[in-house]
């Protein structure tokens, strides 16, 4: 029951939030939910990712830059260095999109992208760890992973994107990493209108930082979510992605296409 305007809630209701924030409105699921549920931090990796620094300097819009200087599909740290290729995809955030989307920038990350991180190591020498010359890049271990991830802030509500392997994240990407159908399961709740009501307790602003995600209540019944349902999601919202010839998976105008069949 609500507690009646102008009394203190009780300190029981209060502590069943994360951080304890005063949300005298919230409904006893709700409650319950957090009481019951695992904190998303606890099942999933959630990192904030590469702050470059100079973005003018090392990114760029993807069609910008030679395509035989850039890998679209790598897989990891190794595999980055050894092919001697300049660009990878950046994953920076974006407008408010679910699903899938919001790829459209590439990053230099040539030679384990020794060039940024010398250039952080002379922005910020405070950065630089004792005995070392560089600052290393944050979240690094999971660069090129396979992710959910969302944008750091938005004009609305919280919007949660799967991205496949071969992307760097970026500080204002914010992004979960772990099983692959995990991962699914987990996009499928955060999108939901559950995880949009938790979102406006922890996270009253619109600032989507990592330890505000990572409090939302995950039920051990996340399992049974069907990822059919996730793989058609992903799909539709591919297909509408590549519609764009801003996006490197565009083949043809959909309206040329349409064209030849009159």
């Amino acid at each position: 029951m609500l507690n009646e305007p102008g009394k203190q809630g009780s300190s029981t209701k209060k502590t069943a939030i994360p951080g304890s924030p005063i949300v005298y409105w919230l409904s006893e699921k709700m409650r319950t939910a957090f009481k019951v549920g695992k904190p998303l931090g606890e099942l999933a990796e959630l990192l904030v990712g590469l702050r470059t620094g100079d973005n003018g300097r090392f990114m760029r819009q993807w069609w910008e830059v030679s395509q035989d200087r850039t890998m679209f599909d790598c897989e990891s740290l190794e595999s980055a260095g050894s092919s001697g290729r300049r660009w990878f995809p950046y994953n920076k955030g974006g407008a408010f999109r679910r699903w899938y989307g919001n790829q459209e920038h590439v990053i230099n990350w040539e030679h384990d992208g020794r060039e940024i991180e010398e250039g952080l190591a002379e922005r910020y020498p405070y950065m630089v760890p004792k005995g070392k010359k560089l600052v290393r890049g944050q979240g690094r271990d999971r660069y090129f992973s396979p992710s959910v991830s969302w944008s750091d802030i938005s004009s609305g509500e919280a919007a949660f994107r799967r991205y496949p392997q071969g992307f760097i994240h970026d500080s204002t990407g914010h992004s979960g990493f772990g099983d692959p159908t995990m991962l699914d399961q987990i996009t499928l709740l955060l999108n939901s209108s559950f995880v949009m009501g938790v979102m406006k307790v922890v996270a009253p602003t619109l600032h989507f930082h990592i330890g505000y995600v990572g409090l939302v209540p995950v039920a051990e019944e996340i399992r049974e979510l069907p990822t059919d349902s996730i793989n058609r999601l992903v799909e539709t919202s591919r297909e509408d992605w590549n519609v764009a010839e801003t996006s490197w998976g565009f083949t043809k105008n959909s309206l040329v296409e349409l064209s030849t069949l009159t």
